[in-house]
């Protein structure tokens, strides 16, 4: 009985003290940062659309979901020919949201505190219905390190296929349209942007 007591003793410090850590607005925790211009993102887009629905549905599911990787691939070499950066776009309308936030009299380029954005996905995302209706989809990590890389703050942000805030179409018809696929990309990234730095 006395170890379970203790227990919940330990585990109810631990939660004080990380709410107390969380509540903090950043721009009151740091003097001074850099954004770092290196963003982590990976190669090839993502398309989650209905196959993907049979992912995890044995080796049969697992064939039918394969058919989405065509399709990311195919968005993947789309983007490359249309010069659609997405993950440049997601770092760029950060930085600038970022500049214009109550951090941005903080950013200084000799800092030794530095903020990273780590984009964890981009591509297309399944909406809602039986349709194969797709929107643009990312999700990103901003982290803040001190000067020996300790990490002070880390948040993640997503939007996708549920977002209903976001424009919607086929595949096809995405590819036709390149202007229509990197504005909805920028709005995205406006999105995530104001995610990251709400209530800094």
């Amino acid at each position: 009985m006395k170890k379970t007591i203790f227990a919940c003793l330990v585990i109810s410090t631990v939660l004080a003290v990380s709410g107390c850590a969380t509540t903090t607005p950043v721009s009151q925790r740091v003097e001074s940062f850099r954004l770092e211009s290196q963003v982590e993102a990976p190669d090839t887009a993502t398309y989650h659309g209905r196959a993907s629905n049979f992912k995890w549905d044995g080796l049969i599911g697992a064939a039918i979901a394969s058919a989405d990787d065509d399709e990311a691939t195919l968005l993947t070499k789309f983007l490359r020919k249309e010069e659609i950066d997405v993950p440049h776009i997601l770092f760029s309308q950060f930085s600038e949201r970022l500049q214009g936030s109550s951090l941005g009299s903080k950013l200084q380029e000799s800092a030794t505190f530095r903020m990273t954005l780590k984009v964890e996905q981009y591509g297309l995302g399944k909406g809602w219905g039986p349709a194969n209706n797709m929107r643009p989809s990312a999700s990103v990590r901003v982290t803040l390190v001190d000067e020996n890389g300790k990490v002070v703050w880390s948040k993640f942000a997503g939007v996708g296929g549920a977002t209903t805030e976001l424009p919607i179409q086929k595949l096809d018809q995405w590819l036709a349209n390149p202007d229509a696929l990197r504005n909805a990309y920028v709005q995205v990234a406006n999105m995530l942007a104001d995610q990251l730095l709400d209530g800094l």
